[in-house]
């Protein structure tokens, strides 16, 4: 008659548990190294419920997806309005000392988590916010180029309000769309499927040439110091297209 040993019986239990252990962790690794950047970089996102949010009256659902990293802190909104029929749309906070070029990594993590939830065709715009900041004026350069080139605004300054375009914001959306400075965001949307078109903005800044941080880059295209340029929004609005 044989007796098992408690000691042995204990050991065996216990690489028997390390095994598992050590197989879970594995694939947990490769699950978490399947969704790293290639910077080799892991970025965390972090989603809640947003109760804090403005507009709950109308709003049947708002979900904000999260990176908060080196004191940069990017947050997209899932917004689900309550009226019957209204596709999601997408809203975009952004307090980020470093140019888009260099947040894609993080914006495209975001997204990548929003629609293995939803899919992309679900939505139908994105609230955006300004053009430009202090760390990155990429996006206005074009607009303040095309706008010292448009007739339609030349036209606008010298007769309004009995200019052809009496809305300065109707002008902002069209240079924007014509020299689709926008298109780092627009790069970043086509990699999941859809497009997008700015369709609207609010309160269109202008200022002269002289007074724009990025004024060398205007000079060098000939453009007067005392040039009154369209060159930022407040507020933007983006059409996805599937």
């Amino acid at each position: 008659m044989s007796i098992i040993c408690p000691v042995k019986t204990s050991l065996l239990v216990a690489r028997i548990f390390i095994f598992v252990y050590a197989m879970l962790l594995m694939v947990c690794i490769e699950s978490v190294s399947a969704q790293t950047p290639s910077s080799g970089e892991m970025i965390e996102v972090r989603s809640y419920l947003d109760t804090e949010s403005a507009g709950w009256a109308y709003k049947k659902s708002d979900y904000a997806f999260v990176v908060e990293n080196k004191g940069c802190r990017i947050q997209w909104n899932v917004v689900e309005m309550k009226e019957e029929g209204k596709k999601k749309h997408l809203s975009i906070r952004r307090d980020c000392p470093i140019s888009f070029s260099e947040q894609v990594q993080v914006h495209r993590a975001i997204l990548k988590e929003i629609f293995s939830k939803w899919s992309i065709a679900g939505f139908d715009n994105i609230s955006w916010g300004s053009f430009g900041s202090t760390s990155d004026w990429s996006w206005n350069i074009p607009i303040a180029i095309a706008s010292s080139k448009s007739n339609e605004y030349r036209d606008y300054r010298a007769n309004y309000p009995n200019s052809k375009l009496t809305n300065i914001n109707v002008i902002f959306v069209k240079l924007a769309n014509q020299t689709k400075a926008y298109r780092d965001l627009q790069r970043l949307i086509q990699e999941f499927g859809a497009d997008i078109e700015l369709s609207s903005v609010e309160k269109v800044f202008v200022s002269e040439a002289k007074a724009l941080p990025f004024y060398p880059v205007l000079k060098d295209h000939g453009i007067s110091s005392k040039s009154k340029l369209i060159y930022d929004v407040a507020f933007s609005y983006f059409k996805l297209k599937k």
